[in-house]
């Protein structure tokens, strides 16, 4: 009875699941460029190789932290790449690929907030600024064309009448940058940001000091960025693509690798410290992981974006969250406002603890240093001038022998 009831019963066809492409925004990214490059004929006739920089283990490891956010969290875009040849390892543009395709890693345009006073800091350090130059932190009135921009400092800042530029970096106190673009120049910090690695033009304003751009930047230019400074000043423009080959084995296209010094190796060198610093002891504290790491935090206004780049290792790597509409404000996720030193920073810290080779763990910049003929001095953090015996709180930095603080803090 039983055989002949199971006989009568209609069929039911189990669809099989749908199995997810591997890295389906980092396929997207390549396949856009190949389009760009050899073009769409050429690319979706077949016959074609492509071998690419993708690390499985890496893009696995990344996916995995962007699912510290979940569900109607902010979106998360990463971009991580080996800075020494330009080689994008990871890439996240965005939680669900099959809900939106947009690649917010690649093509997002946002505001970068403060991860973008490093581009302000090495045109400073260019025009041989100090890291212990001192500068009023008061809130500032900045003449633009159409009147007045008032800068405030972020409401959390730990901030003092008068400022070093080490403290201010570290804390990201924004009218001691509004000052510092003024002395530098809107349209020096441009050519900067772009020798270093931002392809998106950028505006000469001086809004720019705290990220206020037209356009916007993408995680994948300011991971390149960043990764100048990590390399010394060299830069590699970013690829997903190893080569291409046809059926045959011959090279149809493979990216120049050739790296190009864009920054003196002394301003690289000073600036990364400077940023190391910020991990340390400022407002980059959650993204440390055990290793010499620098990296700067980013938020704009109304909390909006939020931004941790930063390099450790042979990785340099950029995480953002955010809203892909971008009207929507970060003010209450999980009982908190999304800073750049809050999820963004434990991101980039959860992925960068698995990802940086074992062997890159130890490498400080002593080495880089002495090439390039920095001395390693004690300093307080109070004047930063060089310490003596009774400075209760003193620092140890780099500095280019020209930049050595010429005296002893004496009023301890």
């Amino acid at each position: 009875d039983e055989e002949r009831k199971a006989a009568n019963e209609p069929v039911k066809l189990v669809p099989p699941k749908e199995v997810p492409a591997s890295a389906p925004f980092f396929v997207e990214y390549v396949k856009r460029d190949l389009i760009e490059r050899l073009g769409a004929d050429k690319v979706y006739s077949g016959g074609l190789r492509v071998y690419t920089t993708l690390d499985p283990k890496l893009q696995a490891t990344a996916e995995k932290a962007a699912k510290q956010l979940r569900g109607k969290d902010p979106e998360v875009a990463i971009v991580s790449i080996r800075h020494g040849d330009g080689s994008v390892v990871a890439m996240v543009g965005g939680r669900d690929f099959s809900a939106n395709q947009f690649n917010l890693a690649a093509q997002g345009r946002r505001q970068p907030g403060s991860a973008f006073k490093p581009f302000v800091l090495v045109a400073a350090l260019e025009k041989g600024m100090r890291p212990q130059r001192v500068y009023s932190a008061r809130p500032y009135a900045v003449p633009v064309k159409d009147g007045v921009w008032n800068v405030q400092n972020y409401e959390n800042a730990k901030t003092a009448p008068a400022m070093t530029l080490q403290a201010a970096t570290n804390w990201s106190v924004n009218a001691v940058y509004a000052r510092l673009i003024m002395e530098v120049g809107a349209e020096q910090v441009a050519t900067v940001a772009k020798r270093m690695g931002i392809m998106t033009p950028v505006n000469p304003d001086p809004a720019i000091a705290l990220g206020g751009l037209r356009t916007g930047v993408s995680p994948l230019e300011m991971a390149s960025a960043y990764g100048t400074l990590a390399s010394g000043g060299l830069h590699v423009a970013p690829s997903g693509i190893a080569r291409v080959t046809d059926d045959d084995g011959r090279v149809l296209y493979r990216p120049d690798r050739a790296a190009e010094r864009v920054l003196g190796k002394g301003v690289a060198v000073q600036t990364s410290l400077m940023l190391h610093d910020v991990v340390e002891q400022g407002t980059g504290q959650a993204a440390r992981v055990g290793a010499w790491a620098a990296g700067k935090t980013g938020t704009t206004q109304s909390y909006r974006d939020a931004w941790f780049v930063g390099w450790s290792g042979d990785l340099a790597t950029a995480v953002w969250v955010g809203y892909p509409q971008a009207q929507i404000d970060m003010t209450n996720v999980h009982g908190i406002k999304v800073t750049g030193g809050s999820y963004p920073a434990k991101i980039w810290a959860q992925y960068m603890r698995s990802a940086i080779d074992q062997r890159s763990r130890a490498v400080t910049p002593a080495a880089k240093a002495e090439a390039t003929d920095q001395v390693l001095v004690r300093v307080c953090q109070e004047s930063m001038l060089l310490a003596n015996q009774r400075c209760p709180s003193t620092v140890d930095i780099y500095l280019a022998p020209g930049l050595v603080p010429k005296g002893v803090f004496t009023l301890h």
